[in-house]
């Protein structure tokens, strides 16, 4: 801002001293009253030609000037826009840090119900192994038992044809002697 109004004012003076070099060499009288005091000053060429050279420097570090100003003013809109977009990055920088802790403590849930799940199917199968071994313990038992009934069933049937047929072959010789 405070640039602008030098550049202003310096645009006036320039205004001013080119009307007044327009007179090229002639006297010039200027009069300036302040406080209620008057002060005459009289300008001639060489004053006016040094005043235009003056100007023209004024004029072209006005011009550096501005360029200068017009190229801050685009580093800045720079900067803006890349602080905007510093700042949309840290906010999804920071959405996506809350997402991977959410992420690490579902996963750390999903790890414990997975060590609850695997206690619980290695108890089950144990329990089902121990259940199997049990009754095919018991259906092997029965079944041996069975086997040792029918053995000695057809043991006993065998013994009784043969003690049968035995008796019959006495009563047989003794009807017939």
């Amino acid at each position: 801002m405070h640039l602008m109004k030098q550049v202003k004012t310096l645009f006036l003076i320039t205004i001013l001293f080119s009307i007044i070099a327009n007179t090229y060499g002639a006297p010039i009288l200027a009069t300036n009253t302040t406080n209620n005091v008057s002060n005459t000053i009289v300008y001639d060429g060489n004053i006016v030609a040094g005043y235009n050279a003056y100007i023209a420097e004024l004029k072209r570090n006005c011009t550096e000037l501005n360029k200068t100003i017009q190229k801050k003013d685009k580093l800045l809109g720079e900067y803006i826009g890349y602080k905007k977009e510093n700042i949309i990055l840290n906010d999804n920088i920071t959405d996506l840090e809350n997402t991977i802790y959410t992420l690490r403590a579902e996963l750390e849930t999903a790890n414990g119900k997975n060590k609850e799940y695997r206690t619980m199917f290695e108890e089950i199968i144990t329990q089902q192994g121990e259940n199997s071994k049990d009754m095919l313990r018991q259906e092997h038992n029965d079944y041996l038992g069975w086997i040792n009934r029918v053995f000695w069933s057809f043991f006993v049937v065998v013994l009784s044809i043969f003690a049968i047929l035995m008796y019959s072959n006495r009563a047989d010789k003794r009807h017939k002697a």
